[in-house]
């Protein structure tokens, strides 16, 4: 019944990109950053970085392109984890699209609406998201590959 406090506020350099999931590994954070607004993320790219509070963000791997948004990390070994795509938005992109894509509806207007319906009763089994598992060999700088 109270409002939160915050606790403390630290600024970080993450190139331009915010932060899109954090995630606590052993004495620090993961984090998957990138860019802001979902107009053009390949603009910025999106990156995973090690944190830990006191310290600056060190870039462990560059993200390939995706067809969503990664929303979710999980580490699962020093240089691996798994992360979590949101495909809203290339769904939201068919369902305009195409008549016949799950979750369109036409409003009595005329007017395209997408809408996920995950959770109600009827909800179809289309994904909503993909789960990427990506490996790096050491950390690199945000330019570096991985598979």
């Amino acid at each position: 019944d109270a409002p939160p406090t915050l606790a403390a506020v630290h600024r970080l350099d993450l190139g331009g990109r915010g932060i899109r999931a954090l995630t606590p590994s052993g004495s620090g954070h993961w984090l998957i950053a990138g860019p802001s607004v979902d107009t053009d993320p390949q603009a910025l790219g999106f990156h995973v970085y090690t944190w830990t509070v006191g310290s600056a963000p060190t870039p462990l791997a560059r993200l390939p392109a995706l067809a969503g948004s990664p929303e979710a990390l999980v580490p699962t070994g020093p240089h691996s984890a798994w992360v979590l795509v949101d495909m809203g938005d290339v769904l939201k992109a068919a369902a305009e699209r195409d008549p016949a894509a799950p979750h369109r509806r036409v409003t009595a207007g005329g007017t395209v609406k997408f809408r996920c319906g995950a959770g109600l009763e009827g909800a179809t089994t289309v994904r909503w998201a993909e789960a990427v598992h990506v490996q790096w060999t050491a950390p690199v700088p945000t330019a570096g590959p991985i598979r």
